[in-house]
């Protein structure tokens, strides 16, 4: 009799009858780590910035390039466009905007060059429609002198003022240049933006970037 084969028999014929404990649930292995696909940044949720700060500079920046650039008034004008965007801008606005009183000196040398035009105009009428009534003393020859006297002088103040003007955009376009060319070498992309958006037309300037291409800038 061999006791301990005894004892493993007993064993297997107990177990039959023994409830067996749930087996644990299968665990799903987990997924392999995707790498992360990087969405480019939408323009409009860059971080774009234009506004002065204390003392004699002005900061520009976009996204995480960023620069300080001397004061200067082309700067001004173009902070000023910024905040009127879409809206057409006079000439006198943006001088305004930098020196008020070299602006009512403009204006007052304008309001007189329209008199002068104006005076030019009647004093022309006025000495042609005597000459004209007073045929019988003046020839055709000499109506036709006076005439282009007038004339000429006429447009010589219309000369004088579309110079004015002229001179007026070339002020305010050279100083925009300028101050693009201060902080084109930083940000290149923000000027060029600039440079395209800044438009002219007669004696006005606006600042529309086309649909899609719109900045939310903080001015300050």
């Amino acid at each position: 009799f061999d006791p301990f084969a005894h004892y493993l028999a007993h064993l297997d014929r107990t177990s039959a009858y023994r409830p067996h404990a749930p087996l644990p649930p299968k665990k799903n292995p987990a997924p392999a780590p995707q790498p992360q696909r990087e969405e480019p940044i939408p323009e409009s949720d860059l971080d774009f910035v234009f506004m002065k700060e204390k003392g004699d500079f002005w900061r520009v920046r976009m996204s995480d390039s960023e620069t300080l650039v001397s004061d200067c008034k082309g700067l001004t004008y173009i902070h000023y466009l910024l905040r009127h965007e879409g809206d057409w801008v006079s000439s006198m606005q943006l001088l305004a905007a930098t020196d008020p009183e070299a602006v009512e000196m403009e204006d007052r040398r304008r309001r007189e060059q329209r008199q002068r035009i104006r005076d030019a105009q009647a004093d022309a009428r006025e000495s042609l429609s005597y000459l004209s009534g007073s045929s019988s003393s003046y020839d055709s020859d000499e109506l036709q002198q006076a005439k282009e006297f007038y004339e000429e002088e006429l447009r010589d103040v219309q000369d004088q003022i579309k110079a004015f003007h002229k001179n007026v955009y070339n002020r305010i376009s050279n100083n925009i240049r300028r101050s693009l060319e201060n902080f084109e070498k930083a940000l290149p992309e923000l000027a060029q933006h600039l440079s395209d958006t800044i438009k002219y037309r007669g004696q006005e300037w606006l600042y529309n970037p086309p649909s899609g291409e719109q900045i939310d800038w903080t001015l300050g």
